[in-house]
Order: C-alpha cells, then sequence, then structure tokens
C-alpha cells in the first residue's frame, strides 16, 4: 500500500534480527531510493538466511540500479542454485556482458522447458549478436548448431518474432 515509512518505524521498534526484519526494511529503503541502504539489508537478510531468494533478488536489483552489473550477475547467479526456474536472471546474464555464461545457462534451462518462446529467442540474439561481431561464444559451427536447434525449436511455436529470427538466421546460413 505504499506504507514503506510505517515498514521501517515497526522494523526499528521491533529489535529483531530476523530475516524478515531486514527484508522489509530493505524493501522500504529501496521505495525511498536509498539504493546504498536497501542493498545493506537486503546483504544482513542473506547473512541471516543464506540463499534467501527475495533479499538476493532485491540486493542485485540494487547492485544493477548502481551500474554494478557484474555484482548484480554474481548474486542472481547465486540464486539459480535456489531457484533454476526462475528465467528473468538468463536476461539479467546477457544484459551484464556475460553472454557466454548466460547461453551456457540458458542451454540448460531450455532443455528443461523448450517451448519458452521468449528464452529462445533470447539464446537466438545472443547467438546471432556473437555471430555478426566475429565472437562465437563456443566454436562458429557449435554456435551454428546451437542456433539452428533454437530456431527449429522457437519455428514450431510460430514464435511472435519468427520473422526477425529468420533474418537472423540467414547470417548462420552462410
Amino acid at each position: 500500500m505504499g506504507q514503506f515509512g510505517e515498514v521501517l518505524r515497526v522494523v526499528d521498534a521491533a529489535h529483531s534480527d530476523h530475516v524478515v526484519g531486514s527484508f522489509l526494511a530493505g524493501v522500504a529503503e529501496l521505495a525511498r531510493s536509498d539504493v546504498n541502504r536497501a542493498a545493506l539489508d537486503f546483504a544482513q537478510a542473506l547473512k541471516t538466511v543464506p540463499g534467501f531468494f527475495p533479499a538476493a533478488f532485491y540486493l542485485g536489483a540494487c547492485y544493477a540500479a548502481g551500474g554494478q552489473d557484474k555484482e548484480a550477475a554474481t548474486v542472481w547467479r547465486t540464486t539459480l542454485v535456489t531457484d533454476p526456474s526462475a528465467p528473468w536472471i538468463y536476461t539479467a546474464l546477457s544484459l551484464a556482458g556475460q553472454p557466454d555464461q548466460a547461453i551456457k545457462t540458458l542451454d540448460g534451462y531450455l532443455s528443461r522447458r523448450p517451448a519458452d518462446g521468449d528464452r529462445l529467442l533470447l539464446s537466438m540474439r545472443l547467438l546471432y549478436e556473437a555471430r555478426i561481431l566475429g565472437r562465437p561464444l563456443d566454436t562458429a559451427d557449435a554456435d551454428r548448431a546451437q542456433f539452428l536447434r533454437y530456431f527449429s525449436a522457437y519455428e514450431k511455436l510460430s514464435g511472435a518474432k519468427l520473422d526477425t529470427a529468420r533474418e537472423w538466421r540467414k547470417y548462420f546460413d552462410r
């Protein structure tokens, strides 16, 4: 309900080191745009309960908001151990300048969820961008085979961006 000032007052009055107190304080500080204080609160929550997924997610968001993309990706990657079904993490890895790590992680995810059109498209985009930059994520042949596998799955889904994917495929058909 947007009553974050009240949340901080209650957390302070409780004088508790329970994980929920630190987490709620972090959410309240983040809502007040105090990213540094929020990060400290989320880190405290993680110190109390390592692997507490919500705190790790928001700590990563604090890092990302502060332009610390690699730190954000590192924190978010640790959450994969506790929540391997969280597909947003793959997008975070790719945006943090780690397309090779993202594609490795995505491949495992897509082997379990081959009908996730958004992640198939993201995977193809990562491989396409690597191809046009002349920087394969694995080898040129391996990237091509992987792209074609994703393309085939995306084509079967009649993905919304199939025309775009077809344009990308032309670079792999050369």
